[in-house]
């Protein structure tokens, strides 16, 4: 997930003079900026397949909140990695295992058992996706707000 607060203080006091307007505009623009956010997310993600990258959605959660966030279980464990201990079901990397591995049939099962079997003793290494487009996009969410906020004032008439 992606979070960006808003602290600045023209900004706030910008909510102050027209609250409503400039809430409305400033909305408008987050929604956009959420909709470049996940485009970005989507851009960076792994991909052995495409399912991770297809997953990342941005929702508006209220007026001034927005979420981007991969919609797979185990998106954590690849922005972030993960540690020895746990084996992966083998049956799950079975279709990963013929596509990059290229073997199908009883050879695909046995590779995945030793792939699982590895992830548990080694753990898997992280492939930040998440936080790197965070870093990447906050100036650009800013200037998505700012702008809404000038809109906001003119529409209000106090720019």
């Amino acid at each position: 997930m992606i979070s960006v607060q808003i602290d600045n203080k023209d900004v706030i006091a910008a909510l102050l003079r027209a609250p409503i307007s400039v809430k409305a505009h400033v909305s408008l623009k987050l929604g956009r900026a959420a909709k470049e956010v996940a485009r970005e997310a989507r851009r960076v993600a792994p991909k052995a397949f495409t399912t991770l990258a297809q997953t990342i959605k941005d929702s508006r959660i209220a007026q001034l909140e927005f979420h981007v966030t991969p919609g797979v279980n185990y998106a954590r464990s690849v922005e972030e990695g993960s540690r020895p201990g746990k084996m992966p079901n083998p049956d799950a990397l079975r279709p990963w295992v013929e596509r990059v591995l290229g073997v199908r049939g009883h050879e695909a099962k046995n590779k995945a058992f030793l792939v699982a079997r590895s992830i548990a003793r080694h753990g898997t290494r992280a492939q930040p996706f998440m936080a790197p487009t965070a870093i990447k996009m906050e100036s650009r969410v800013m200037q998505l707000v700012r702008e809404g906020v000038v809109d906001g004032l003119n529409a209000a008439g106090l720019a």
